[in-house]
């Protein structure tokens, strides 16, 4: 998958891709196909930059479809809105 080096994989739920970091926070998506002729990698590539490090401990995850990641971040490096959370946004739309 990685001629130049890798770390901190995460299967996607049904083992057809694998994603990792390259060593410069890179998040990586390779298609891997095994059968009975052996185990292959299909088709690599970047998802996009992160400032992630697996070096230090555990920074991601990734839905079971491979779809959506879940990332850990240190809010002094990135610039983001707040996060609003709504609960029971289905009433909500029951009242329009």
């Amino acid at each position: 998958m990685s001629t130049a080096g890798g770390e901190g994989p995460q299967w996607r739920g049904d083992g057809r891709e694998i994603f990792y970091l390259q060593l410069d926070g890179t998040l990586m998506a390779a298609q891997v196909e095994a059968g009975a002729s052996g185990f292959a990698v299909r088709r690599v590539q970047p998802l996009f930059r992160t400032s992630l490090s697996a070096i230090t401990g555990w920074t991601y995850d990734v839905s079971a479809d491979g779809e959506r990641f879940l990332m850990t971040s240190n809010l002094d490096d990135v610039s983001v809105a707040p996060l609003h959370l709504v609960f029971d946004w289905t009433a909500l739309l029951e009242q329009r």
